[in-house]
């Protein structure tokens, strides 16, 4: 009975593990937030509010986000001691990457070298946005899980 109930307590503790791990990637993901509340208020006081969208700021963190989803990813991947098959490993970095990162890095390009405002640059630019922070929300905190469970020794 001590042995059933000792199990559930350990499951427990696993389960706030896992909810702590998303947690912190979480903490993470609102201090990149921070600037874009800086800058709504600032364009809201100068009757700018809508110039937001076409602020290039959406696209560098958008590559920064899925940057730091990779990271997590790689070092989940680095801790983890149980058997990964690295084929389905190389689809999500491969996914994140093309159809990721590098539009990312294509629509601030543009936008940078743009000498006019493109509304379809601006959608794109905050789809990836959206895009980005699922992809370090979910993968990400897949990663930090990974990573935390690898640093304690304990499986999936």
């Amino acid at each position: 009975m001590e042995e059933h109930s000792e199990e559930n307590k350990r499951t427990k503790e696993e389960k706030k593990d896992d909810v702590n791990s998303f947690i912190g990637v979480t903490a993470e993901y609102l201090f990149l937030i921070i600037p874009f509340v800086v800058l709504s208020v600032v364009m809201a006081y100068k009757n700018n509010a809508f110039e937001l969208i076409y602020s290039p700021e959406w696209a560098l963190s958008s590559a920064i986000l899925f940057g730091q989803t990779i990271v997590k990813l790689v070092s989940g991947i680095s801790a983890y001691k149980g058997g990964l098959y690295w084929q389905r490993v190389a689809i999500i970095f491969s996914l994140i990457i093309v159809f990721g990162l590098i539009p990312s890095l294509i629509v601030l390009t543009l936008i940078l070298t743009s000498s006019r405002q493109v509304f379809g640059l601006a959608v794109s630019q905050i789809i990836l946005f959206i895009l980005s922070s699922l992809a370090l929300l979910s993968l990400g905190g897949l990663g930090q899980l990974v990573l935390d469970c690898g640093l304690k020794g304990r499986k999936l």
